[in-house]
């Protein structure tokens, strides 16, 4: 049996990145971010890095996922994720500093929460923000979080809601 290398090419034009013992280095704001990948050989090319793998160390759901990981890396450091959330309802209103995010909601009082790092939150207006992450996970966890606080009410569409997202209200049951 042969021990064939796979190749996967990944093009990296605006990020500046270095390779020193078969790790990657990619620099985005004056720090360098290491990725990793165990039985993997990286090298450069003319426009960005190639990862060689052997097909018999590697099962293809396993290396799928890395690439995927590693894919959602390079997107983050590039372009960034961005999710526009919004509310509706009567009152409903955030404000923001840069440590904390204030909801008011219709609670009690005025729900909390501390913003991770790596993450910034643009407010738009009093009703509509917007939240921007490097990191696809820890921005789809903080997204998720969020919209815990109030979740959207399927009869009368009051809630934290994402900017695109249909909301079809089911019909309330009279009672005669």
């Amino acid at each position: 049996m042969e021990n064939k290398l796979n190749k996967i090419s990944f093009r990296i034009s605006n990020l500046p990145f270095l390779i020193k013992n078969n790790k990657l280095y990619i620099k985005k704001n004056n720090r360098y971010i290491k990725f990793v990948i165990k039985n993997v050989i990286i090298k450069t090319n003319k426009e960005g890095i190639d990862l060689y793998f052997n097909s018999i160390l590697w099962d293809k759901s396993n290396f799928n996922k890395v690439i995927l990981e590693f894919s959602n890396l390079l997107r983050g450091f590039s372009k960034g994720f961005s999710v526009i959330l919004k509310f509706n309802g009567v009152g409903y209103r955030i404000l923001s500093n840069n440590l904390f995010l204030k909801f008011k909601i219709g609670l009690n009082k005025p729900a909390l929460v501390k913003i991770p790092k790596g993450i910034k939150v643009n407010v738009l207006n009093r009703t509509t923000f917007c939240i921007i992450g490097e990191d696809l996970k820890k921005t789809q966890n903080f997204v998720h979080k969020i919209r815990n606080i109030r979740k959207l009410d399927v009869y009368k569409a009051k809630g934290i809601q994402y900017s695109n997202e249909i909301i079809k209200l089911k019909t309330v049951r009279k009672v005669l």
